[in-house]
């Protein structure tokens, strides 16, 4: 059961709306707890089609992240954390991995036994998500915790022009920390440091960027006023039209060229 793009876009991520796939809700991580997932999210987004190794192709999303973060505990440990928050999973639950040469798959459960060691959970009445389900789960919470997350085709070769382009313009960017950011948009909104920790990610990145849109364009607009020439009319920040980071850099070859020679 695949939800489209559009539906994600314009009926649940505009309101921070659970997301509805079979038995679960997958909720929005909030900015307090990104802390916990940063890393995570960032393996969770590898192309693994595009990694230069033929044995992952054909590997489930499930099995390649497995082994992915098989020998590293802050990668597994971030996993469980995703889950947990992004499933609401009770604290009595627990998830189970199971993974063998034909299968793998993950059991939502509560626990019932313990042997040598070993949690045994109630397999039978819990929630067997399958590699397939964990795709389509992994798909949702990118589209919910990343702002400018996309699952459309992109030509390796575009892909990494363009990751190139972002690399070269912005090497130069000050590094402004998450507490940074949660002053000014204290400062500029009058919301407390509590209610800005309980925005999810995403909305609260939306609202950070808006803020310095609105700075940036007063400023231009200061410049206009006091007599400075724009080649282009100055676009208001309440409608400014969310930019595509592929087109954005390839707009024209020319003008690509123009923008990697000038950063």
């Amino acid at each position: 059961m695949r939800i489209s793009e559009d539906v994600l876009l314009n009926k649940y991520l505009p309101f921070d709306e659970p997301i509805p796939y079979k038995d679960l809700l997958i909720s929005p991580i909030k900015l307090k707890d990104s802390h916990e997932i940063q890393n995570i999210l960032s393996i969770l987004q590898l192309d693994k089609n595009n990694l230069g190794h033929i044995e992952f192709i054909s590997m489930s999303k499930l099995r390649f992240i497995l082994i992915m973060i098989c020998d590293n505990e802050e990668y597994q440990t971030e996993l469980y954390s995703l889950l947990y928050k992004a499933l609401s999973i009770p604290n009595d639950n627990i998830i189970e991995i199971y993974i063998d040469d034909t299968q793998e798959y993950l059991v939502i459960g509560k626990k019932v036994d313990e042997i040598h060691g070993h949690d045994i959970i109630d397999e039978h009445n819990g929630i067997k998500i399958t590699s397939e389900d964990f795709d389509e789960i992994i798909r949702i919470i990118l589209y919910q915790n990343i702002l400018d997350y996309s699952d459309k085709y992109i030509d390796p070769d575009v892909r990494k022009a363009t990751e190139e382009y972002y690399r070269l313009k912005n090497k130069n960017a000050v590094k402004v920390s998450l507490e940074h950011k949660v002053n000014c948009v204290q400062f500029k909104t009058g919301m407390t440091r509590t209610a800005i920790g309980n925005l999810s990610i995403r909305n609260f990145y939306q609202l950070f960027n808006i803020l310095v849109d609105e700075s940036d364009y007063l400023a231009v607009k200061f410049a206009e006023y006091n007599g400075v020439k724009f080649k282009t009319p100055i676009e208001n920040w309440a409608y400014k039209a969310q930019k595509d980071k592929y087109a954005e850099a390839f707009c024209d070859a020319d003008s690509f060229v123009n923008q990697m020679q000038s950063v």
